[in-house]
């Protein structure tokens, strides 16, 4: 399948490159986030650390595709609505940003000029997971790469995971490494340099992962989990490796329960959690899972068992490595 893959995959680009498929440019400027690989390079916290960063200075907007949502169409984002309706990252983003504009439609320039519509004072637009949506043409294109499965070092689907060559990596301004270890060595840093430079231009940084305060989310009591705990880890993510691995570090027992990316939770599988957790022997013990999992999974559990069982989400943050220079580069096509 890779060969006719690549093929079709080649000829869409080359009619955008050749200017057949026209690209949209807005006036204002739009910064994209996105991967070459099928998922799990980190975006969302990506887009919610460049919302940090600007937005003192910026009126920002968040423009998504709403993957894996019931409904479709172009849909401002709200603190009311839920997973089923805009999807579980729109959502995450909006319950982290409540001041931030965000919203969803399949495609990006209908829903710009929707969501500009909508808020007229908007003057900095994040597109993402938009590496792929070439009907827009952003100010600037970030590509990120995980450390652990670098676009350098895979193949098209479906050998591989990704979703268009490598030498496509061309079209990046800036390309971000994350889930880097936060000691990285330098010399480990110039390797992966060097092999990016065989098919993009553009900067490279490197970012990492890292865990804040877990956030109570049942109507238990809260109370601080030692490490003497035993956790039943809950993940319906892309990859869940990193942070099995963080909470293997911190507790005494880690359970892992592992669903596919953007799971659609039933109360059959919540009944199933529950069953899990109420067989740990251990008096103390608690339900860990991701706040993108916990935007599909609330609205299942029923109040009883929201009562009974003591739920904790992990948010996770993108910490950037040489960030004054990240930033000062981008805002150079922002302004």
């Amino acid at each position: 399948m890779s060969i006719p893959y690549s093929i079709v995959i080649l000829i869409r680009n080359k009619l955008f490159d050749f200017g057949v498929l026209s690209q949209k440019r807005f006036d204002l400027p739009i910064i994209s986030v996105g991967n070459l690989s099928a998922g799990g390079t980190g975006k969302t916290p990506m887009i919610e650390c460049l919302l940090e960063e600007f937005c003192s200075s910026k009126t920002l907007a968040v423009l998504s595709r709403g993957y894996k949502r019931k409904a479709s169409g172009f849909k401002l984002v709200g603190l009311n609505n839920n997973a089923d309706e805009v999807g579980d990252e729109p959502m995450q983003i909006k319950n982290n940003f409540p001041n931030v504009t965000v919203a969803v439609c399949e495609k990006r320039v209908v829903g710009i000029e929707n969501l500009l519509k909508q808020n007229k004072d908007v003057n900095l637009i994040l597109l993402d997971d938009a590496y792929q949506h070439r009907y827009v043409k952003p100010n600037y294109s970030i590509l990120l790469t995980d450390k652990n499965k670098l676009f350098t070092n895979d193949s098209l689907l479906p050998h591989g995971m990704l979703r268009e060559p490598r030498t496509n990596a061309k079209r990046a301004d800036m390309v971000i490494v994350t889930k880097c270890e936060n000691n990285l060595e330098e010399k480990d840093k110039e390797q992966i340099r060097n092999d990016i430079k065989n098919y993009s231009s553009a900067n490279v940084f490197f970012s990492s992962l890292q865990y804040a305060e877990l956030k109570l989310v049942s109507k238990t009591n809260d109370v601080e989990l030692k490490n003497d705990f035993e956790i039943l880890c809950v993940t319906g993510i892309a990859n869940a490796m990193y942070l099995v691995q963080y909470l293997k570090s911190r507790f005494g027992k880690v359970s892992h329960v592992n669903y596919r990316d953007h799971y659609d939770f039933s109360k059959k599988d919540i009944a199933e959690l529950v069953n899990n957790f109420n067989n740990i022997a251990h008096r103390n013990k608690a339900i860990i899972t991701t706040q993108k999992d916990w935007m599909r999974m609330q609205f299942v559990f029923s109040e009883e068992e929201l009562s009974s069982i003591p739920i904790y989400i992990q948010p996770v943050k993108t910490k950037l490595n040489n960030k004054k220079e990240l930033i000062e580069l981008i805002e150079k096509h922002v302004k």
